[in-house]
């Protein structure tokens, strides 16, 4: 029985068969050597290298050795599989991401926010309506400017009073009879420094009402550019009667005749009245 004594303390025993062949500690993993000595560097440590007989096969050996040459495909292998490994991540290293953005199907562009006026440098509503007033304004004063004596109240006829109205102002005027409790019941349009007739009025009493001003816009009754608003202090009074004269009957109505700018040895008196109460019923067509 040869006894076999490692550096790190480890003992093994062998038969003395097995003389001469070598086995590796399994503690430190060093080589021994079988040998009649008790203990043995291993080649790294020895400075004259060892020359151990051929291997025996693996039948003579016990269960604590192992072949060196079975080691040596193991760690080859493993070896390669690293290699492998420190390869495939190289090439993944070096070949380009792709962006999980790119790969993403093409979504419809976003429509682009709201603007306000403002931003747009537009007016807002109520200077647009300013604006459109002005410019239908503009047109009233020229082409669609009443023609003199253009009545403002249609089927007021069945009368037979006059009224004739003088506008000696450097504005056109609008004249209507109001009968009381406030309906406009007639009305003329006298342009500047022109002279125009009501005829027809049926008997009863009136307030004489007077704007000034340019541009006339009939579905409102009133001016865009108002310039004074009136009326006249004395109610004016329409009757018809009958007079007998040599040739039979005669029928006799009352006739006015006013002027709006003042004359020398005028008496009629004005005072000024609100917008509000020019014409009532005249834009809504609520006169009767």
């Amino acid at each position: 029985m040869i006894s076999i004594t490692c550096r790190c303390g480890e003992v093994f025993h062998a038969e003395d068969q097995h003389s001469g062949r070598i086995l590796r500690c399994r503690r430190c993993g060093a080589i021994l050597e079988i040998t009649s000595r008790s203990s043995l560097p291993t080649s790294a440590e020895s400075d004259q290298p060892l020359t151990p007989n051929p291997p025996p096969s693996d039948s003579h050996l016990s269960a604590n050795q192992h072949s060196p040459s079975k080691r040596r495909p193991l760690t080859v292998a493993a070896m390669t599989l690293v290699a492998v490994l420190i390869t495939a991540a190289l090439l993944l290293h070096r070949s380009p991401q792709r962006s999980t953005t790119a790969q993403l199907p093409p979504t419809a562009a976003a429509p682009p926010p709201l603007q306000t006026l403002a931003q747009r440098n537009e007016p807002p509503p109520q200077d647009r309506l300013e604006r459109l007033e002005r410019s239908l304004c503009e047109r009233a004063k020229v082409s669609i400017r009443p023609l003199n004596g253009a009545r403002l109240v249609r089927g007021y006829r069945g009368g037979k009073g006059e009224f004739t109205v003088t506008n000696g102002t450097t504005h056109d005027a609008a004249v209507v009879l109001v009968r009381r409790p406030g309906r406009t019941v007639a009305g003329v349009f006298v342009r500047s420094g022109n002279t125009a007739d009501l005829e027809y009025l049926s008997d009863g009493v009136y307030e004489i009402q007077y704007a000034l001003g340019e541009g006339w816009l009939p579905s409102r009754g009133m001016f865009c550019d108002p310039i004074s608003f009136g009326r006249f202090e004395s109610l004016v009074t329409f009757t018809t009667s009958e007079r007998a004269t040599n040739d039979g009957v005669e029928m006799e109505a009352t006739t006015y005749r006013i002027t709006l700018h003042p004359v020398p040895g005028g008496t009629a008196r004005t005072r000024p009245i609100p917008p509000e109460s020019f014409a009532p019923g005249l834009a809504t067509g609520t006169n009767p």
